[in-house]
Protein backbone atom coordinates (compact mmCIF):
# COMPACT_ATOMS: atom_id res chain seq x y z
CA UNK A 1 0.00 0.00 0.00
CA UNK A 2 2.80 2.43 0.85
CA UNK A 3 4.46 1.79 -2.50
CA UNK A 4 1.20 2.55 -4.29
CA UNK A 5 0.82 5.86 -2.46
CA UNK A 6 4.43 6.73 -3.24
CA UNK A 7 3.97 5.90 -6.92
CA UNK A 8 0.87 8.03 -7.33
CA UNK A 9 2.34 10.83 -5.23
CA UNK A 10 -0.30 10.98 -2.52
CA UNK A 11 1.12 13.63 -0.20
CA UNK A 12 -1.97 13.98 2.00
CA UNK A 13 -2.62 11.11 4.35
CA UNK A 14 -6.21 10.01 4.78
CA UNK A 15 -6.40 7.85 7.94
CA UNK A 16 -9.56 6.14 6.63
CA UNK A 17 -7.55 4.57 3.81
CA UNK A 18 -4.73 3.23 5.99
CA UNK A 19 -4.37 -0.37 7.04
CA UNK A 20 -4.60 -1.12 10.75
CA UNK A 21 -0.81 -1.31 11.14
CA UNK A 22 -0.29 1.90 9.16
CA UNK A 23 -2.93 3.66 11.27
CA UNK A 24 -1.08 2.70 14.47
CA UNK A 25 2.19 3.96 13.00
CA UNK A 26 0.54 7.19 11.87
CA UNK A 27 -0.95 7.82 15.31
CA UNK A 28 2.49 7.26 16.85
CA UNK A 29 3.98 9.72 14.36
CA UNK A 30 1.40 12.36 15.28
CA UNK A 31 2.07 11.80 18.99
CA UNK A 32 5.83 12.17 18.44
CA UNK A 33 5.27 15.36 16.45
CA UNK A 34 3.22 16.84 19.32
CA UNK A 35 5.86 15.82 21.85
CA UNK A 36 8.73 17.17 19.78
CA UNK A 37 6.87 20.41 19.10
CA UNK A 38 6.20 21.00 22.78
CA UNK A 39 9.81 20.33 23.75
CA UNK A 40 11.32 22.42 20.96
CA UNK A 41 8.86 25.26 21.61
CA UNK A 42 9.82 25.45 25.27
CA UNK A 43 13.49 25.27 24.40
CA UNK A 44 13.21 28.14 21.92
CA UNK A 45 11.59 30.14 24.71
CA UNK A 46 14.79 29.79 26.75
CA UNK A 47 13.52 27.13 29.16
CA UNK A 48 16.18 24.81 30.56
CA UNK A 49 16.09 21.04 30.09
CA UNK A 50 15.37 20.56 33.78
CA UNK A 51 12.37 22.87 33.61
CA UNK A 52 11.10 21.24 30.38
CA UNK A 53 11.15 17.88 32.18
CA UNK A 54 9.20 19.36 35.09
CA UNK A 55 6.59 21.06 32.90
CA UNK A 56 6.00 18.25 30.41
CA UNK A 57 6.61 15.14 32.48
CA UNK A 58 8.81 13.61 29.77
CA UNK A 59 12.08 11.95 30.70
CA UNK A 60 15.31 13.93 30.66
CA UNK A 61 16.74 11.49 28.13
CA UNK A 62 13.87 12.08 25.71
CA UNK A 63 14.15 15.85 26.07
CA UNK A 64 17.89 15.74 25.46
CA UNK A 65 17.48 13.44 22.46
CA UNK A 66 14.86 15.65 20.85
CA UNK A 67 16.95 18.79 21.38
CA UNK A 68 20.16 17.16 20.15
CA UNK A 69 18.78 16.07 16.79
CA UNK A 70 17.79 18.25 13.85
CA UNK A 71 14.06 18.98 13.72
CA UNK A 72 13.53 16.69 16.74
CA UNK A 73 13.83 13.54 14.65
CA UNK A 74 15.85 10.74 16.13
CA UNK A 75 16.60 7.57 14.26
CA UNK A 76 17.97 4.33 15.58
CA UNK A 77 21.30 3.36 14.07
CA UNK A 78 21.07 0.35 11.78
CA UNK A 79 22.17 -2.91 13.35
CA UNK A 80 25.50 -4.22 12.12
CA UNK A 81 26.55 -7.85 12.14
CA UNK A 82 29.02 -8.62 14.93
CA UNK A 83 31.79 -9.31 12.42
CA UNK A 84 31.49 -5.78 11.01
CA UNK A 85 31.51 -4.29 14.52
CA UNK A 86 34.71 -6.20 15.33
CA UNK A 87 36.31 -5.07 12.06
CA UNK A 88 35.50 -1.43 12.83
CA UNK A 89 36.94 -1.72 16.35
CA UNK A 90 40.19 -3.23 15.15
CA UNK A 91 40.43 -0.66 12.36
CA UNK A 92 40.17 2.07 15.02
CA UNK A 93 43.04 0.52 17.00
CA UNK A 94 41.04 -1.46 19.57
CA UNK A 95 42.99 -4.58 20.56
CA UNK A 96 40.50 -6.34 22.80
CA UNK A 97 40.66 -7.07 26.51
CA UNK A 98 44.15 -8.46 26.68
CA UNK A 99 45.93 -5.52 25.21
Amino acid sequence: MRQIRTAIGAATINPDLLTAAERIQYKGYLCREDTNGAIIGLSKGGVTIKEIVRRTGYSRGLVRRVLATPFGWFVRAPALPESEIAQKRFADGHRGRGG
